[in-house]
Formats: C-alpha cells, sequence, structure tokens
C-alpha cells in the first residue's frame, strides 16, 4: 500500500514541478527579449528607417493628396508634427516613435489583462513581450501607418477577448462596442485595409448584440465601419499618384503576373502588344511594384480604367495558363512567410523563396548599432520555435491540472476564442493574396504579436497564479 502511495505522491509532485520549470524557462526567454529589444530602440530611437512607403508618406503630408491605397489620417498627423516640432529642438521623428511606442504599449497591455487577466507586474511584462518583438519594434520605430492602425485592431481583438472571458451584460457590452468602434474608425483611416480587418471583429460583436439585445451597441459599431469607408473615399482622388487603380483585377494580376511579364510579351493578349518594344518596360521583372507603378498606368492611359479590366483579367489568365505551378509556389512561400514569420524568415535569409522585402527590413533593423541589432534579430528567430514548443506542453500541463472543462463559461470561450483567431488570421489571409514578390513581414505584425501574447500567457497562468474571475 505505502508503495502505491509513493507513486501517487511522486506524479503529483511532478505533475506541479514540470510547469513551473516550464515557466520559468519561458519567462527566462522572454525576458531575454525584452531586455534585447530595449536596448535596440534606445540606439534606433533618433534614427529614420528608409523604407520606400515611409518617404512615400512624407510626400502625402506635403500635398494632402491621397490615392486608393492611402489612408487620411497618418499624412495628417505627420503634417502636424512636422510643423509643430520645427520650433523644438529635436526631430518630429523621435515624438513620432514615442507615440507610437506608447500606442503599442498600451494597446499590447490591453490585450494581455483581456486575454489572461493579467494584472501589475505580469501585465507590464507581458505587454513588452509582445512590444519587443523585433517586427514590431521596427514598425512603431518607423514612419509607417502600419504602427498606429495595428494598435487599433490589437485594441479591438482585445474587446472581443473581454467579451469571450467576461461574458459581459448589457451595459458593459455597450461600453465595450463604444471603446472596439472608436478604434475600428481610426484604424481604417490609418490604412484602407483595416477596415476589413476591424469590420471582421465588429461584425463578430455585433451578433453577439444582437443575442443579448444590445441593438444601440450594434449600430454604433456598423455606424463606425461605415464612417471609415466613407471618411477615406471622400478624401481621395484614384490614380493621384500615378499608380494602378484598385480593383479586384488589377489585384488578381499583380498576385499572379510577376516573373515573367517582359519576356511574354510576344503572347499578351491583342491590344497589349503596342507595349511589346516599350522601353519602359525594360525593368518590369525586377521590381515587384513596377507592375502598379508603371505597367498598369500605362495600359490605363492607352485603354482607359474600365476596359483596362478586361486587359488585367485577359494578362491573369495567360499567365495562369503558362506558369501556374510557379505561381503556386510563390503563393506557398508568402502564405508561409506570412502565417509563420520568424521560420519562413530564417528559410529565406539561408537563401530559400523567391524575392521579398525581407532583407531591407533585416538592413532597417541593423541600422546605428549593428552587432546589438543582428544579435537581437538572431535571438528572435531562435527563440520563436522553442517558445512555441515550450508553450504548448505548458498548455498540456495547465489542463491536466485544472480541468479547465469543468469550469463555468468554459464552452463560450471554445467558440468565441478561437472566432478571435479567425479574425486576426484575416490579415495574413488578406496580405498573401496581394502583389507577387512584396512579401514584408511587417505587414502581420498584429497577428505575430497575438502569437507571443498567447505564448507568454501560458507563462503568466503557470507563474503569476492569476485567477480568473468569469461574471
Amino acid at each position: 500500500m505505502s508503495f502505491w502511495k509513493g507513486r501517487v505522491f511522486r506524479v503529483r509532485q511532478a505533475r506541479n514541478l514540470v510547469p513551473t520549470l516550464l515557466g520559468r524557462v519561458i519567462f527566462i526567454g522572454f525576458s531575454v527579449q525584452i531586455i534585447l529589444g530595449i536596448l535596440w530602440a534606445f540606439f534606433a530611437m533618433p534614427g529614420f528607417r528608409s523604407f520606400q512607403d515611409s518617404f512615400f508618406y512624407l510626400e502625402v503630408s506635403d500635398t494632402l493628396v491621397w490615392d486608393e491605397y492611402t489612408g487620411i489620417l497618418y499624412p495628417l498627423l505627420l503634417r502636424f508634427l512636422r510643423g509643430g516640432c520645427s520650433f523644438l529642438p529635436f526631430s518630429y521623428t523621435l515624438v513620432l516613435y514615442l507615440l507610437q511606442l506608447g500606442a503599442g504599449f498600451l494597446a499590447a497591455a490591453f490585450l494581455m489583462e483581456s486575454m489572461w487577466g493579467a494584472k501589475g507586474f505580469w501585465k507590464i511584462w507581458g505587454a513588452l513581450v509582445v512590444l519587443t518583438v523585433p517586427v514590431t519594434l521596427l514598425c512603431h520605430l518607423s514612419v509607417l501607418p502600419l504602427s498606429p492602425a495595428g494598435s487599433c485592431l490589437m485594441v479591438q481583438l482585445a474587446c472581443l477577448c473581454r467579451i469571450a472571458r467576461r461574458n459581459p451584460g448589457k451595459q458593459d457590452l455597450l461600453k465595450l462596442c463604444i471603446l472596439q468602434g472608436v478604434f475600428c474608425l481610426l484604424g481604417g483611416l490609418f490604412l484602407p485595409e483595416y477596415v476589413i480587418f476591424g469590420g471582421i471583429a465588429a461584425l463578430v460583436t455585433v451578433i453577439v448584440c444582437f443575442h443579448k439585445k444590445c441593438y444601440l451597441g450594434a449600430a454604433l459599431l456598423v455606424l463606425a465601419c461605415l464612417l471609415s469607408i466613407g471618411g477615406n473615399g471622400l478624401a481621395r482622388t484614384p490614380g493621384a499618384w500615378g499608380r494602378m487603380h484598385r480593383s479586384a483585377e488589377s489585384m488578381l494580376f499583380e498576385r499572379v503576373a510577376y516573373n515573367h511579364l517582359r519576356e511574354d510579351s510576344y503572347v499578351w493578349p491583342d491590344g497589349l502588344e503596342i507595349f511589346h518594344q516599350d522601353l519602359r518596360l525594360s525593368g518590369v521583372n525586377h521590381k515587384a511594384l513596377d507592375r502598379r507603378d508603371i505597367m498598369g498606368p500605362m495600359i490605363e492611359e492607352q485603354f482607359g480604367v474600365e476596359a483596362s479590366k478586361g486587359k488585367y483579367l485577359a494578362l491573369t489568365k495567360l499567365y495562369w495558363q503558362i506558369w501556374s505551378k510557379e505561381v503556386l509556389y510563390q503563393i506557398g512561400w508568402d502564405a508561409y512567410g506570412y502565417f509563420l514569420p520568424p521560420p519562413a524568415t530564417g528559410s529565406i535569409m539561408e537563401g530559400r523563396g523567391y524575392y521579398n522585402f525581407v532583407a531591407k527590413n533585416y538592413d532597417a533593423f541593423l541600422g546605428d548599432a549593428p552587432w546589438l541589432a543582428s544579435k537581437t534579430y538572431g535571438y528572435y528567430l531562435a527563440w520563436f520555435v522553442p517558445a512555441v514548443m515550450l508553450s504548448l506542453v505548458g498548455i498540456a500541463c495547465l489542463i491536466w491540472q485544472k480541468k479547465p472543462w469543468k469550469r463555468q463559461g468554459f464552452w463560450r470561450k471554445m467558440v468565441l476564442c478561437p472566432v478571435c483567431l479567425i479574425c486576426v488570421g484575416m490579415v495574413p489571409l488578406w496580405y498573401t493574396l496581394q502583389p507577387a514578390g512584396t512579401m514584408d513581414e511587417k505587414n502581420v505584425f498584429v497577428y505575430l504579436g497575438l502569437w507571443y501574447a498567447c505564448m507568454a500567457g501560458v507563462c503568466i497562468r503557470i507563474l503569476g497564479r492569476e485567477k480568473e474571475s468569469v461574471k
């Protein structure tokens, strides 16, 4: 009898000891990331990352002319800061970076509190885990609208998580609807595609509102989405910056037709053969966005915007017939890069894949402290997969210990939490369908942040002993 008692005691000890050891390893791993990220941010704060979009938005802030690819708020913010900081002894970029970092930190802290009920030290630590991912820091310390737009989407996701965890009453749900509506509106005005991402999150909340008969909250969310669409629509002038007009046909053309545009020009559909000897197309194979900046405008100038849609569709069908295997290969690499950025980035830096913006991002990250930046980026690539594996084992241990399916509200979370993941999963899916050769992990920093929020949350559950309160 004593033999079996001893075995049971050792099993109980292991059940408590294994999660604790896992939690400490995860905590140490992410704490190293936080230290490296803070050090890099300190040295990177005075610098300017020379992204093409950064120069473009500065130019838009001078002219205040928007096209269909441009949100209206970020150029206005840049114009305000450039004018206001002209009388100060420091650059407007310093103020912008501090604002973007502050917004990103607050959004991440709100997400950690909403997802895991984190408070105090663990809330700050979890927010820093999300914030100090190198790709995230690169967005926040650059002149790019991705930073504020992504922070707005993170707040919306936090609202969804709060609804899933707390099952709020009608009044609390209305407050969350107001908060989510405000950030849905702001996110869409910073970047037009964030109307789609925020709109999906808003749609989920609208369904919950109808279930709880909170019709005012649902109406406010619908109004916020409409205002975001209308605000951008009223301000924009399609084609104002000489780029191809955005449409479903042009997006398909950019996604499918890429590498062989120049050499296959002799089989182009009727009407397009006039461009065969055009010198402006001589380098169209070498830059992914030349289809948008050079070839598309040439076709639209010749045939008109509406008639050009048929030409784009004909080119798409032609290149799909000839190069379908290569197109699928490129889509597969883009999907890999967007859905699993760290391992995909490591593979790309080893020479695999095809044309993308990973090398440009890495060069920008090196900045003024290349040794520190290379170590920080290398640690980010090396730590991600072990952190995921340790977190999965930690989740298994927590399930074994706490038997969460017996708790009140478990099945509600099992429905709403995957819905949250689907909402944020639309971000990498959308960018996978964007032009071939433009894979850029900065576009999905919010999605990547959710990975890190989940892994940090496992550590918080193990070490923080946070008790979940369910209303």
